[in-house]
């Protein structure tokens, strides 16, 4: 029988994808988050750094993200490259039409910057994703570390413990390669 470790960063595990995009690695949360980000990477499978489950951690005043389902198996070594942390450099999260209409109602639409309070708040909009969460963690520390009150406050904590700062919203494209260049281009602006 296959055996599950408790996630020590289960607690701050968000549904969100980790993809290197220019150089910078992004993390990206909402609607429509992985196709336009993978063609950004150029679909390079090496900048596909994580899918849907992103445990964060502050280290050296610097935040990190990698791949954590909620529980490893036996097998699994923390060490190992699908598990390994990533410096952050951007997190974003995208707006759905609905949402993009009622921000860019006059404007352009760009990658625009996103208040902490915010973005802690978008963050908590989808269940919590860790599904390997179960096979180590008893129901009621699911129904803990499902809680969208401390999830959105631990994120809150994390962003504030490393003093990160580039925390944006991307608009919604109607075409993916759109939608793309804006992540290569706002990278650009940062070189």
């Amino acid at each position: 029988m296959l055996e599950f470790n408790k996630s020590e960063f289960a607690d701050s595990i968000y549904y969100a994808d980790l993809f290197r995009i220019e150089g910078k690695v992004w993390m990206i949360m909402g609607y429509g988050k992985s196709e336009a980000a993978r063609l950004a990477s150029e679909d390079d499978r090496a900048c596909d750094l994580s899918r849907d489950c992103v445990a964060l951690k502050v280290s050296d005043n610097e935040l990190y993200g990698r791949y954590d389902p909620g529980a490893l198996g036996a097998y699994n070594d923390e060490d190992s490259e699908l598990h390994k942390f990533h410096k952050i450099d951007f997190i974003s999260y995208c707006l759905s039409p609905e949402q993009t209409n009622e921000v860019f109602v006059s404007t352009a639409r760009k990658i625009i910057d996103c208040d902490p309070g915010l973005m802690s708040k978008l963050c908590v909009i989808y269940p919590y994703p860790a599904y390997a969460a179960q096979f180590a963690f008893s129901p009621e520390e699911i129904e803990e570390l499902a809680d969208s009150e401390r999830r959105s406050n631990t994120f809150l904590k994390l962003i504030t413990a490393s003093n990160f700062k580039n925390l944006v919203l991307v608009p919604f494209m109607s075409k993916l390669e759109s939608k793309a260049e804006l992540y290569k281009n706002y990278v650009s602006a940062f070189a």
